[in-house]
C-alpha cells in the first residue's frame, strides 16, 4: 500500500495515480479520490462511514477503488449522536439516519454532476449504520434520472435493513461512545411509525425498491448488533423477484465472525463494486 502523508488539514495517499483531496458538494465537504484520467467516463463509489466510525478509515479503500478506475468519496462525520435532538435512543437513531440520508443523497447528486464522472454508474458502500443509508439511498436512486446519479450496485457491510428491537449489545456500544442510553429504551420495539429509517419495514417492498441494484450484504454470522436473520430475511426477499440475478445478488456471512470489519470483509465488497461497475480489478499496489 502507498504511503500516506499528511498535507495541511487534508490526509492523501501519494501514488502515480491517485490523490485524496478536499472539495466542497452542496456545502459539505467531501473527500475524494480520482483515477487517473481515462478516455471513457469514470462510475463514482460514495463509501458511508458507520455512527462511531471516522471517515478516515476508509481512505485506504477509497485509494484501491481509484486504482480500480472509480472515482471514490466519502463523507465528513455525521453529527454525533448524542447532539441529536431527541430526548430518546430511538429517535436519536432516527435523526442521525435522516441527516446522514440527506447528505448522502446530495452527495451522490453533487459527484454524478462532477467532470468525468458516468452518472449512470454510481455505486454505495456502507458500514455498519452506513450500510442502513446506503440500501435506504439505493431504494430512491436506483430508478432515477442518470443526470442526479442512478445507484446501479450497493454493498452493506456489516449492515442489515434495520432494527425491530435495539439489541442489547448496543448498550456497549453506546456507552464507549459516551451516549445515555436507559436499559427500558433498549426492551421496547422500534415503532416504525416514529422511526421507518431504523425499523426495516416491509422486505418485500424494498426488495422491489432495489429490482434494479446490484445488491451485496456482508457480515458476521456472530454479530452482536446486527440482527442476521433480517439480513437473510431480505436477501431472501431480493432473491425471490430476481431468481436469475446470478452474482449481482449475493449474502456473504463469516460464521464465526462479529461486528468487525476485516480485511476479507472489505476486498470482498471493493472487488465486487468494481465488477458491477464494469470498472479494473482490485489492486493491493
Amino acid at each position: 500500500m502507498t504511503p500516506r502523508r499528511r498535507a495541511g488539514e487534508v490526509e492523501q495517499l501519494a501514488g502515480p495515480a491517485v490523490i485524496l483531496r478536499p472539495v466542497e458538494a452542496d456545502g459539505q465537504r467531501l473527500v475524494m479520490a480520482r483515477p487517473s484520467p481515462g478516455r471513457r467516463r469514470a462510475p463514482v463509489v460514495l463509501l458511508l462511514p458507520g455512527l462511531f466510525q471516522e471517515p478516515g478509515s476508509l481512505y485506504a479503500a477509497m485509494y484501491r477503488l481509484a486504482r480500480g478506475g472509480v472515482v471514490a468519496a466519502t463523507l465528513g462525520r455525521v453529527h454525533p449522536l448524542g447532539a441529536a435532538g431527541a430526548p430518546d435512543i430511538t429517535g436519536r437513531l432516527e435523526a442521525w439516519l435522516e441527516e446522514a440520508l440527506r447528505r448522502a443523497r446530495q452527495a451522490v447528486e453533487a459527484l454524478a454532476g462532477s467532470p468525468g464522472v458516468d452518472p449512470g454508474r454510481v455505486g454505495l458502500m456502507g458500514v455498519s449504520a452506513g450500510g442502513w443509508v446506503a440500501l435506504r439511498l439505493a431504494e430512491t436512486l436506483g430508478e432515477g434520472a442518470s443526470e442526479q446519479g442512478r445507484v446501479v450496485a450497493v454493498a452493506a457491510v456489516l449492515s442489515g435493513p434495520g432494527w425491530r428491537r435495539i439489541p442489547p449489545a448496543m448498550a456497549n456500544v453506546l456507552a464507549e461512545a459516551g451516549v445515555r442510553c436507559s436499559p427500558e429504551a433498549l426492551r421496547r420495539p422500534v415503532d416504525p411509525a416514529r422511526a421507518p429509517l431504523l425499523h426495516p419495514g416491509d422486505l418485500d417492498e424494498r426488495a422491489e425498491r432495489l429490482r434494479r441494484c446490484a445488491v451485496l450484504l456482508v457480515g458476521g454470522g456472530r454479530d452482536p448488533v446486527v440482527d442476521v436473520d433480517e439480513v437473510r430475511a431480505l436477501y431472501r426477499a431480493l432473491v425471490a423477484g430476481r431468481p436469475d440475478a446470478g452474482e449481482r445478488l449475493q449474502l456473504v456471512l463469516y460464521p464465526a465472525l462479529g461486528h468487525r470489519l476485516t480485511p476479507p470483509m472489505e476486498a470482498r465488497a471493493l472487488s465486487w463494486l468494481l465488477w458491477m461497475l464494469g470498472a479494473g480489478a482490485l489492486r493491493d499496489d
